[in-house]
């Protein structure tokens, strides 16, 4: 039998767990004679397909007596002052999102399951944007064999076989838990005993001792605490004061398109040439907007716009936002419209890490501030050393035709730098930055064809044409990442420092010098 299992938090009543209009029939009380235990029941939805018509349209025989129904029951059943939930049908869509256990089916699964014997997973991604994957084998294998990265994937299902098959034969977990096994009333509370077992055991720290390192939050309890701190921040810097929280826009886009911004929501006639928090935050209260709520912050909304006049994206202010806020010991991040819970060893050894490669004195550079607000316009403004160095920007390696470019570089010199430039007041632009530097480094050591065609664009510069042989040793060249950024010191997002620290390694580890660099944007 395959069964669906909850777990509700520490002395959260079932009528908080339930949802305030769930209509079902209940409650039966001690159910299988477990004490305390209840069980609520009904049709969560009924009613004609909405295909029926469609269906009808096309014959003179009317199709009659159709119907969806769709059946529902929970059964709650009391252990160690919370509920262990079981349900089934589509009883999931009465539950209330507060007071359920995040990642409950996930730690059941990771304490349970054979290491060689997982099936498929699901992740998700922080790069260009949030990416969720799910990706299956056609054998089981280990959890690293499905191309899993603990330092930039996060787990959020796995599925595959227990060891012990007496438990189930089948198990698979994110918030809930799902699992074929062989269950009865007979060994219906020693079932759940077992399953609560695995939720408390400490046997995943051996193999899967991440999973801690970052949790995507969705908390019904929490989330509120965490969104109240984000306004409280939002509406300090409304008042004059000075914090961490920041814009950044959530997605990569395509500034050659973009004429200006606009913001919609309120009474707003500025037209922006770049979005940032302080000339946000001086609109606002020009409009005399001193305090926002967070529906506020959901329904004001950032337009980009083309020189036609034309809307080419837009996106909640809300998304825009980025902070990281400590409570009760614990550091939370909020990026691109989420909250994520960073263990504290893991935020600390990312910023540890990061201030080795900022406190470099090979590694990191502080050049010349600029007074250019984009990539475009400082690099349009870059004057190239003659014969030393040239501009690569736009300048695209074609191997399968336009759907599958890489671009080289921004800058190439003399010295084998191969210099690429970002704007560092988006985390997507940041991203997108250091995965091209990987690619294209990748690219230049392992494929002749992509060298090839470097050595077609340099052919009219004799002197950086020399430095491009056909045996390449990467020790003599460097991946370089400026990034434009205001600020009285180089700071970018958590989740941008995990991807930079990625490409530092693997950049390292084929041989290459790395380099960050800072120009201050003034």
């Amino acid at each position: 039998m395959k069964i669906t299992v909850r777990l509700s938090k520490p002395n959260v009543p079932i009528q908080r767990l339930l949802k305030a209009n769930h209509q079902l029939t209940g409650p039966i009380t001690n159910w299988a004679n477990i004490g305390g235990s209840e069980v609520y029941y009904g049709t969560v939805y009924a009613g004609t397909p909405s295909w029926l018509n469609f269906l009808n349209s096309g014959t003179s025989t009317t199709v009659t007596n159709l119907s969806n129904v769709g059946a529902a029951a929970l059964i709650f059943v009391p252990i160690n002052n919370r509920y262990m939930i079981l349900s089934f049908g589509y009883a999931n869509s009465k539950l209330s999102s507060y007071g359920l256990e995040r990642d409950f089916g996930l730690r059941v699964v990771l304490n349970s399951i054979d290491p060689d014997k997982v099936k498929s997973i699901d992740t998700k991604i922080m790069g260009n944007v949030i990416m969720n994957k799910r990706t299956q084998l056609s054998k089981d294998k280990k959890i690293e064999d499905f191309g899993f990265e603990i330092n930039k994937d996060f787990l959020r299902h796995i599925a595959g076989k227990p060891s012990s098959t007496s438990f189930a034969s089948m198990i698979s977990g994110s918030d809930s838990l799902n699992m074929n096994c062989d269950i009865s009333i007979t060994n219906i509370s020693q079932k759940i005993n077992d399953i609560y077992a695995f939720y408390s055991g400490t046997t995943y720290q051996t193999n899967y001792s991440w999973i801690d390192d970052i949790k995507n939050v969705k908390d019904g309890v929490l989330l509120p605490l965490l969104n109240d701190q984000l306004i409280l921040a939002f509406n300090s810097l409304l008042a004059g004061n000075t914090n961490d929280l920041y814009v950044a826009c959530p997605t990569i886009i395509d500034y050659g398109l973009v004429d200006h911004y606009r913001v919609r929501g309120y009474r707003s006639l500025v037209e922006f040439n770049i979005i940032e928090i302080d000339n946000l935050i001086a609109d606002l209260v020009t409009q005399g907007i001193t305090t926002v709520t967070l529906a506020d912050l959901e329904n004001f909304y950032i337009e980009a716009i083309n020189t036609d006049g034309n809307v080419v994206s837009h996106w909640k202010i809300y998304d825009w936002l980025i902070y990281e806020h400590f409570l009760t010991g614990i550091q939370y991040i909020y990026n691109d419209g989420e909250w994520f819970e960073i263990s504290n060893n893991f935020f600390s050894s990312t910023n540890t890490a990061w201030n080795n490669i900022i406190t470099s004195s090979t590694e990191y550079l502080i050049l010349p501030p600029t007074t250019h607000k984009t990539e475009e316009g400082y690099i349009a403004a870059y004057l190239p050393v003659k014969s030393k160095e040239i501009i690569f920007d736009r300048k695209l390696f074609y191997k399968y035709g336009v759907t599958n470019s890489v671009e080289i570089c921004d800058l190439y010199n003399s010295s084998r730098e191969f210099i690429h430039i970002k704007e560092g007041n988006s985390s997507a632009k940041l991203s997108h930055l250091f995965n091209q530097g990987f690619v294209s480094a990748t690219l230049f050591l392992n494929d002749v064809y992509f060298r090839d065609d470097i050595s077609i664009k340099l052919n009219s510069h004799k002197t950086l044409l020399a430095t491009i042989g056909s045996i390449i040793n990467s020790s003599k060249y460097t991946v370089v990442y400026r990034i434009l950024k205001k600020g009285s010191t180089i700071t970018i997002p958590f989740f941008s420092k995990l991807t930079l620290l990625d490409v530092h390694k693997k950049i390292k580890n084929m041989g290459y010098k790395f380099r960050l660099e800072w120009v201050q944007k003034i």
